[in-house]
């Protein structure tokens, strides 16, 4: 862009929108998205804190909003409730600092407004999300509360999904919008916590949306066979009283062998240098059972 000027928040703030005011002052198109859209008077709403998207629709003759199925409400009534949750649960507020609403084309009286109007509704497989398990996940108004409250997220970042989606919604949304085949380790990325569930103002279930991808994919075989037969070794060992036990009595004495002085000998690709990097807790080499039947007896012994 040329810039030479300070490097201050303020000065390159001032550039950049220089920069930018002759791009909305020249355009001839303006496109948007849609929060919300109302099926009775065909308004939409754009929801936003600093106001550019009112540069997209009132100064190029053309404005072209895009919107998911899933954002048509009947009334302004039923809006109105959503506008309300959308801004306490995004930013804390009761309200954000612009609530735009457009219904077509300026009219003949108007001082600004676009000389067309273009609503594309998209589907992208939406309709067949409506009519499936997972289709609570409509319900999202993209408020981003699960996102902040994701301990997954806040670790990762919204860039490590891979998707427009990021967080326990875009675990759930993307790959019932992309595929599996692109998207099936998102619904790994969760621990289950259920923060997400707690703090979601329509109520999704978005650990139960998690979990059921989790079977889908299981059901379908997309999981890796290794993965899979791990699975069953572990369902076997955990039905078997005395498999587990023995499963775990030589896991304790592997582990005091495996760590020793927070270090680890093991050294396995990426694994051994992130374990090299990092100091792990020593283990004691007794498992939970045997310690709690000592302890057990202690107690008996000492009345």
């Amino acid at each position: 862009l040329g810039y030479d000027g300070p490097e201050t928040p303020e000065a390159m703030t001032l550039f950049i929108r220089q920069k930018i005011r002759e791009d909305f002052l020249s355009a001839e198109i303006g496109i948007t998205g849609c929060n919300f859209a109302v099926a009775e008077t065909g308004s939409v709403c754009l929801v936003t804190n600093e106001g550019n998207a009112r540069m997209c629709t009132t100064l190029p003759k053309t404005h072209i909003a895009v919107m998911g199925m899933e954002r048509i409400a009947p009334t302004f009534a039923e809006v109105d409730v959503l506008i309300t949750m959308l801004a306490r649960s995004a930013v804390g507020a009761r309200l954000t600092g612009y609530n735009t609403w457009l219904t077509g084309p300026r009219e003949a009286d108007n001082v600004d407004g676009p000389e067309e109007f273009h609503l594309v509704i998209v589907d992208n497989g939406r309709s067949q999300v409506l009519g499936s398990e997972f289709r609570d996940v409509l319900r999202c108004i993209r408020c981003g509360a699960c996102m902040n409250t994701c301990p997954a997220y806040r670790h990762i970042g919204g860039h490590g999904y891979g998707s427009i989606y990021p967080g326990p919604i875009g675990a759930v949304i993307s790959p019932l919008l992309g595929g599996y085949k692109d998207f099936k380790d998102l619904p790994y990325a969760c621990s289950l916590c259920t923060a997400c569930d707690s703090v979601c103002p329509v109520r999704i279930p978005l650990s139960k949306l998690i979990l059921r991808h989790r079977r889908v994919m299981a059901e379908e075989g997309i999981t890796p066979k290794a993965e899979r037969r791990a699975i069953r070794m572990f369902a076997y060992a955990n039905s078997h009283p005395g498999l587990w036990k023995v499963g775990m009595m030589a896991g304790a004495h592997a582990a005091s062998w495996f760590i020793n002085g927070g270090k680890t000998p093991l050294k396995v690709g990426a694994i051994g240098d992130w374990m090299e990097a990092r100091d792990l807790p020593d283990a004691d080499g007794e498992s939970f059972r045997s310690w709690f039947k000592k302890h057990q007896a202690q107690e008996k012994k000492n009345g």
